[in-house]
């Protein structure tokens, strides 16, 4: 089984509730039944706890995102078709705003497919 490495905004709570925890490297304590959010930092025993099943993960906190990009910049790496993005001259900030009217296949070399994971990127 593999195991969640924690990070900070999961929610956790105790396998068995008739106990509390403390970590005191980061001051983190949970007791009875309650779900806590983890704090910015994540200490050693609470990983030992998460790792030997004494904390359950009750919900992921997000991900860290990247910074977004600024206006003007170029697509980012990881966006899909940014290259055809890039041969066209656009900008992310203009990628974006045809994520947002459904011209992406406006773009040569843009179909269905790439447009919908486009979107789907900018979260439209």
């Amino acid at each position: 089984m593999k195991r969640h490495k924690a990070q900070p905004g999961d929610k956790v709570e105790l396998a068995n509730k008739d106990v509390g925890f403390f970590d005191p490297e980061t001051e983190f304590k949970i007791v009875r039944s309650q779900e806590k959010e983890l704090g910015e930092t994540v200490g050693h025993r609470t990983n030992l706890a998460l790792n030997s099943g004494a904390l359950l993960v009750v919900s992921q906190g997000k991900p860290e995102q990247a910074e977004a990009p600024k206006s003007g910049d170029a697509p980012p790496e990881d966006l899909p078709g940014r290259e055809l993005l890039e041969s066209a001259g656009l900008s992310f900030e203009a990628a974006s705003a045809l994520a947002e009217e459904g011209m992406l296949e406006t773009v040569d070399g843009i179909g269905p497919k790439t447009a919908d994971a486009i979107a789907e990127y900018f979260g439209d």
